[in-house]
């Protein structure tokens, strides 16, 4: 279920804004949290919708980071080998 409704809610925001970013995934984690927990209330569904947007937007964050600082190190290591090399 919740797989299922965050996956039309990815596409449909995809097709609504025309691209994809970060900021899609974050706004789909909050209406996925809100829309599935609809039956109990108004506040019940902000509460999950706040979850859902600060869950996404951790991992979103985090692999972020992870991503920048892999690819970075890695250009790191290239021009520290590449300078070694000219030195040889």
């Amino acid at each position: 279920m919740w797989g299922g409704l965050f996956s039309a809610i990815d596409c449909s925001l995809v097709y609504i804004c025309q691209k994809e970013d970060p900021w899609n995934s974050i706004t789909n984690g909050a209406l996925t949290g809100a829309v599935l927990s609809v039956r109990t209330g108004a506040a019940a569904m902000a509460g999950s919708a706040v979850i859902g947007g600060v869950l996404l937007a951790l991992i979103e964050g985090v692999g972020g980071i992870l991503i920048n600082n892999c690819l970075c190190m890695a250009v790191f290591v290239e021009l520290c080998l590449n300078s070694v090399v000219k030195l040889c």
